[in-house]
């Protein structure tokens, strides 16, 4: 008779019961709060700084599928609040704890034949009972249970390991991926273990823990991933989505791990939209079905309802007791499947440890480790010749960059580097979206090595701080005909540049934001006015006297002309440029202004509630911004270029908010632009502002770097 006992219930103790009444609640609500927050934030995501970002890391699906995204994020919360509700009101109902109004503590076939009856009142009721009821073909106690949850968990598997190699292939996080990939091999052998050890002799108890690992892991891929990864970013963005402090963006470091781990946080397809909700769904369906399958004992009658229930067993294992053919077939087939989840788990560990076992390079500044690969994964790979003990040449930078994956580079940092050849190598980083030279001074970048649209077609932005060039010539690496399509932003900041090709208009973009500071241009190139910079800054130049053309560009925007040898503006500016907005001249010795000045003058000061303007001497308290911080601006100006004549407004309201959130951000940090202002308390020069952005301290630099010497005293190869 031992046999005949094929309990359909987890019977609990009432205070059992009590605890996973009080689990399952807090779930419901953990989790439709965690859909509702991200139906929210998808809602007014378009109006937020974060939106900027994404679209400058092109993550994510485009702005107009938002309200999409959180239409599908709300329903999913609405589901599992649907689940509290009746969770609540059942257990008002009933006057103790309940799932739903309508629970019942009988099991077996008479509960079963209560429900049927009701349900036949209507054909709709009748077949929801057949499939629903919990011995109907989706119950958690029907004859197809094990091949139903087969398929459940083939496909909820399936998208696991898909998200665990994304991981693998996005987060830096190491214990994060390995907690993961633990979770989902874990899960794949409890399919063998459950099935086979784990409660053999107790049908109820084994399908109730199958569901509950499964439950466990849907709950990690459904929220428990970009929750930790939200959680790190916390004190980089306020409950706005806006951004804390606009110096974050320099952080290489930072920028790098943000363009890695949003794609595991924002939906970045439709395939990922439909495993999220596959996910929350899966949970929800898990949730139900593990309800059903607990029952609380009778408080005072629980040797009652074990023999009743025994009593049921009893007779419904007469009619089971010769199983049809299909049933063994089925068995059979339901333990070659469990056998292949746990090799699956196995394979997955394996690939894992593989992955981890790959060196970690000193030139990775952050390194991945995507499964299947033979070489290490750089998304941000440094350059740092004085650490590296290397001088630049050509033959050591290429050997370190062959000891990596070129192509998964997204970010470059070279620094510290009194000869920097660079190889051809260089062609071989088609993901490379941004380069950051350093203290270095460029021996050779030639054009087998330029940055090229067909070798880097994502390329967004040039940073150039601290750096000579030889002879003080533009490099052959910046002049390429094939120049890419997305790089707008150009920086040279404190370098020896002294005169750029008179052919620069025909490689370079036009509407680009340029900024050539604090170096050694005695004239305004007319290549730069004829590229029609949307931003042009020629700060701290020696530049004593400006072209009127200057000042006629239809583009732009912004003007910075400060730290220069200026004594007076031209005077025949006979069509001043309808959008330019902003001028800004600090330490400028001029004292008089030819009339076609007043319409720019009245022009900045009805837009100053926007952003404060500096004029000549402006007020102090409103310190103009940075040249740099015009940089965070490059990232979404390649989509203001492609899409100016359909997006025009929405650019200048975007402009409006970013320049008041840079306002107030740059009021708060107390950056100034001008080098040579009095340092007061909270204010910061400017070669300095410039180091702290690179992340790079005197004492790290060598003793013959650029920080220790005048720019014009080195020169290329000097050790």
């Amino acid at each position: 008779m031992a046999r005949a006992k094929l309990p359909e219930v987890v019977q609990l103790s009432s205070w059992a019961f009590a605890v996973w009444w009080t689990l399952f609640l807090i779930l419901h609500t953990v989790v439709s709060f965690y859909n509702a927050v991200y139906a929210y934030y998808y809602w007014i995501l378009h109006e937020s700084y974060v939106e900027v970002l994404l679209e400058a890391f092109y993550v994510g699906m485009p702005p107009e599928y938002h309200h999409t995204i959180s239409f599908v994020y709300a329903i999913m919360s609405g589901m599992h609040l649907v689940c509290i509700l009746l969770m609540i009101v059942g257990s008002v109902w009933q006057r103790s704890l309940a799932f739903t109004p309508w629970s019942t503590r009988k099991v077996g076939p008479h509960a079963s034949k209560i429900k049927v009856t009701r349900a036949k009142s209507t054909v709709v009721r009748n077949i929801y009972s057949k499939l629903s009821d919990r011995h109907g073909l989706f119950g958690v106690n029907g004859r197809y249970f094990h091949e139903i949850q087969l398929l459940r968990e083939i496909a909820e598997t399936s998208l696991q390991t898909l998200q665990a190699y994304r991981m693998s292939k996005f987060l830096p996080r190491t214990l994060l991926n390995r907690f993961y990939v633990v979770l989902l091999t874990v899960n794949c052998w409890s399919s063998v273990f459950v099935n086979s050890c784990i409660f053999k002799g107790n049908e109820a108890r084994r399908r109730f823990g199958s569901i509950a690992l499964d439950c466990a892991l849907d709950l990690v891929a459904c929220m428990g991933v970009e929750l930790i990864i939200v959680v790190s970013y916390s004190n980089d963005f306020d409950l706005n989505l806006d951004i804390s402090s606009y110096l974050i963006l320099f952080n290489n470091e930072w920028m790098a791990r943000a363009y890695n781990e949003f794609q595991m946080v924002v939906v970045v397809s439709w395939w990922d939209l439909v495993s999220r909700a596959t996910f929350s769904i899966g949970l929800l369906i898990g949730t139900t079905d593990m309800k059903d399958l607990l029952q609380r004992l009778p408080l005072n009658d629980n040797q009652v309802a074990q023999s009743t229930l025994t009593a049921v067993a009893v007779k419904d294992t007469k009619k089971m007791a010769q199983p049809p053919t299909g049933t063994l077939v089925s068995d059979k087939v339901i333990r070659t499947i469990n056998l292949g989840f746990g090799i699956w788990g196995a394979l997955v560990l394996a690939l894992h440890i593989h992955a981890s076992s790959q060196p970690t390079l000193p030139q990775c500044l952050m390194q991945v480790r995507p499964w299947a690969t033979s070489r290490p994964s750089c998304y941000l790979a440094g350059l740092d010749c004085h650490t590296l003990q290397i001088s630049g040449e050509i033959n050591e930078v290429d050997d370190l960059w062959s000891e990596f994956d070129t192509t998964t580079v997204v970010q470059m940092l070279i620094r510290h580097c009194p000869a920097l050849e660079v190889p051809n190598r260089f062609t071989e980083f088609h993901r490379l979206r941004e380069v950051k030279v350093y203290n270095t001074t460029i021996k050779d970048w030639g054009e087998s090595a330029a940055i090229t649209n067909t070798n880097h077609p994502e390329f967004t932005g040039l940073y150039l701080i601290r750096v000579n060039m030889t002879d003080g010539v533009l490099p052959a690496g910046f002049q390429s005909t094939d120049f890419p399509q997305l790089l707008y932003c150009i920086e040279l900041s404190i370098t020896n540049l002294r005169e750029l090709p008179v052919d620069l208009d025909t490689k370079w973009l036009l509407g680009s934001l340029i900024a050539i500071e604090y170096s050694q241009l005695s004239v305004v190139p007319l290549a730069v006015v004829r590229l029609q910079p949307y931003y042009l800054s020629l700060t701290g130049n020696p530049i004593t006297e400006l072209p009127p053309e200057i000042f006629e560009i239809d583009v732009m925007e912004i003007l910075c002309i400060s730290n220069m040898n200026l004594r007076e503006l031209p005077r025949n500016v006979t069509n001043l440029s309808d959008s330019l907005r902003w001028v800004f001249m600090l330490h400028a010795d001029i004292s008089f202004f030819w009339s076609w000045a007043d319409e720019l003058v009245e022009r900045m000061e009805g837009a100053q509630a926007t952003m404060p303007s500096v004029l000549a001497e402006g007020p102090r308290e409103s310190p103009p911004p940075h040249a740099s911080s015009a940089i965070s601006r490059c990232r979404t100006h390649a989509d203001r270029i492609e899409h100016r004549n359909q997006m025009d407004q929405v650019r200048r309201e975007r402009d409006a908010a970013w320049h008041r959130n840079m306002r107030n951000g740059r009021e708060r940090d107390g950056l100034v632009e001008d080098p040579e202002q009095s340092e007061e308390p909270g204010q910061v020069e400017e070669s300095e502002l410039l180091e702290r952005l690179l992340q790079v301290s005197d004492d790290d630099a060598p003793a013959n770097a650029l920080v220790d010497s005048e720019i014009d005293d080195y020169t290329p190869g000097e050790e």
